[in-house]
């Protein structure tokens, strides 16, 4: 695992790539097929690269998910066509594997999966009993479920979920910071790195899940006593913040971090500047303004003073504010 990480750090690009299931785009132009504002929308192309893939065409089933069921059968699942009886369990799982491998040496930063899909659902998959063909319950599809497990680190979504347009910033603000956790491993990772790392994702990390400071802190401590290899903590501490960021953040953790930005850097801005982003703030918190009015205050006065704060600019920039999404949120 360790040379994986190590071979992909060196092929990481500034746009993120977005593992996406392959019907959701079109297959003459690789492109997604919505055109709503949401992640697919043609807009966001000049943000995020997209990575499609079918893992049934991947394993030579030529009717993608058509006749494709999940079976139950003394707690084993399995996925089988219908159509001829033709198991392909194992093919998809081994499918799976490698391409988790593959993922990682492209540097994938998230994965968007289809619900209700027998092999890339995240939920809502139909799953029967094998002697009755009777419904059980909804689960997940095999596909994703190996994928997830094997890469606990990368963020994960249903592109249904991503109507959603505080599910869509949630999923990726994920995204943005995998693909710097990247970029800044590029170089190879010591524990000096990581601790660089963390301390630029400060306010990032107050602003969605204020406990991983005190958590992934302590993580780096722990591990740097016991002689751990600076790669594997690295692993272990994306792995670790993932799993916690994947709980939705709150907009009152959001406020307090830009009051906190704001009382920090205060003697570096004029009286009337502080006033206009404080009323944006407070205007942003009962709902008269969305987060992008304060957000942009903010980048504003880090352009007009030159304040080259990387933690600022994390947390202000989580997602490019270009992508409109921070109108909606």
């Amino acid at each position: 695992m360790l040379e994986i990480w190590q071979d992909f750090a060196f092929r990481v690009d500034s746009k993120p790539l977005i593992a996406i299931s392959a019907t959701l785009v079109k297959d003459k132009n690789r492109e997604p097929t919505t055109n709503d504002d949401g992640l697919l929308s043609i807009k966001w192309r000049d943000f995020v690269r997209f990575h499609p893939i079918c893992p049934m065409t991947g394993i030579g089933c030529e009717n993608s998910d058509k006749n494709i069921k999940l079976l139950m059968k003394d707690g084993r699942l399995s996925l089988v066509d219908m159509k001829n009886n033709y198991d392909f369990t194992e093919d998809i799982i081994h499918f799976a594997q490698v391409q988790s491998d593959i993922l990682a040496s492209i540097g994938a930063c998230g994965y968007v999966f289809n619900r209700g899909s027998p092999s890339c659902g995240l939920s809502g998959a139909p799953v029967y009993d094998a002697d009755t063909d009777a419904f059980i319950h909804h689960g997940n599809g095999l596909f994703a479920m190996v994928i997830t497990t094997l890469n606990p680190h990368l963020p994960v979504i249903e592109y249904q979920q991503l109507q959603n347009p505080k599910q869509a910033e949630h999923f990726l603000s994920r995204v943005h910071f995998f693909n710097e956790w990247q970029l800044f491993g590029k170089a190879g990772w010591t524990i000096e790195r990581i601790e660089q790392f963390h301390e630029e994702n400060k306010y990032f990390f107050l602003s969605r899940a204020p406990q991983l400071n005190v958590i992934l802190s302590r993580l780096i401590q722990n591990r740097e006593a016991t002689g751990t290899h600076p790669e594997n903590v690295a692993l272990e501490y994306i792995t670790k913040a993932q799993k916690t960021l994947e709980i939705l953040s709150k907009k009152g953790r959001i406020v307090q971090t830009m009051e906190l930005i704001v009382n920090e850097f205060s003697h570096q801005m004029a009286t009337n500047e502080k006033q206009d982003i404080v009323r944006l703030i407070n205007d942003f918190r009962l709902g008269k303004l969305p987060r992008s009015a304060p957000l942009s205050a903010l980048e504003k006065c880090l352009q007009q003073y030159n304040l080259t704060n990387k933690t600022v600019t994390r947390f202000v920039r989580q997602v490019p504010l270009e992508m409109e999404l921070m109108s909606k949120v």
